[in-house]
């Protein structure tokens, strides 16, 4: 729970309409195996009661996550493309969130969703290409759970763990030690790390 919470409490901006790759992250391995690896996030809200699940489909060699959304919004999507040159994949995905309100003056932030979504993708990747399939998805699990319950507008208060295999019940944030792990991006300046770590609205800020 406490890795989904976390989460959860640093979703909120404006949102941009899906244009395109809003960013690509590399992954060592074949990309039928990884799109089959990253097909399993889907179920990233199974064990969580109170939250609709994020439902999978296929456009052509793409993975499409649609996320339910709150009454009176369009559902939000996030499309996976797979590309694969040698041994490494490129993994390029485009991000499409509704509007939800946050609390006062605040939206669900498509920015911040991506963001957040990029680490978790590097965070496993590096896990990936060093593990292959015993890699753990964890991670974007705890990722996938966090935007589902945010575009749902869920109270958090009133979900309750009934089993599966997300890690909504007992979860650390160890992982996100990993995150640095990228092209140089990383955490500096302008990367969006205080956003993280921030309980004052973190996936949104005014609308």
């Amino acid at each position: 729970m406490k890795k989904s919470a976390i989460l959860i409490a640093s979703l909120a901006l404006t949102a941009c309409g899906e244009s395109g790759p809003d960013f690509d992250v590399g992954v060592r391995g074949d990309a039928a195996a990884i799109k089959q690896e990253l097909a399993q996030i889907a179920g990233g809200t199974s064990g969580i009661g109170g939250v609709a699940p994020i439902a999978l489909s296929s456009e052509g060699d793409s993975l499409v996550f649609t996320v339910p959304a709150k009454d009176g919004f369009d559902p939000g999507r996030i499309k996976m493309d797979f590309s694969q040159r040698e041994e490494l994949t490129t993994v390029a995905v485009t991000v499409d969130m509704p509007m939800v309100p946050m609390g006062e003056n605040m939206v669900l932030s498509e920015e911040k969703v991506e963001f957040e979504l990029r680490k978790a993708l590097k965070v496993w990747g590096k896990k990936y290409g060093d593990f292959g399939a015993a890699a753990s998805r964890d991670t974007l699990d705890a990722n996938m759970a966090a935007v589902a319950i945010a575009a749902q507008g869920a109270d958090t208060g009133s979900l309750f763990y009934t089993g599966g295999t997300s890690d909504w019940a007992a979860g650390s944030t160890s992982d996100w030690d990993d995150a640095s792990y990228d092209d140089g991006g990383g955490w500096g300046e302008g990367s969006g790390t205080d956003d993280y770590y921030a309980d004052d609205g973190g996936w949104g800020a005014g609308s």
